[in-house]
């Protein structure tokens, strides 16, 4: 699931949670949302803004690279994690059109991070 930071509440609707992290049941309403919807807005968390700027940035850079850096971390079929290249990209479920992106998959703490 991806994972939305925020330093302000939001509202959103459908079943996407707005989870305060200093909440008491912030753990397992952020872990349903995640499950539920695949997305989460955490709100009041100790993560600095500048850090985020920083992983966007090095992504950023990574999927604009070009294809000699990417093909180094291609989708790995023994563990499923990696770079997916637009071309490799799934389909929603029920659809046969394949999706139109790119993306990284990454399992920590195993996963292989590019450098």
């Amino acid at each position: 699931g991806a994972l939305v930071l925020s330093e302000t509440p939001l509202r959103l609707g459908g079943d996407v949670s707005v989870v305060d992290y200093t909440s008491g049941g912030a753990p397992g309403d952020f872990a349903q949302s995640l499950k539920a919807t695949g997305f989460a807005v955490l709100t009041n968390h100790p993560i600095k803004y500048s850090l985020i700027e920083q992983v966007y940035d090095e992504w950023r850079e990574f999927l604009t690279s070009g294809l000699a850096d990417q093909a180094k971390y291609e989708r790995s079929m023994e563990t499923q994690d990696g770079y997916f290249s637009m071309a490799r990209a799934e389909s929603a479920k029920g659809q046969t059109l394949q999706d139109l992106k790119q993306y990284y998959q990454l399992y920590f703490p195993r996963g292989r991070y590019p450098e």
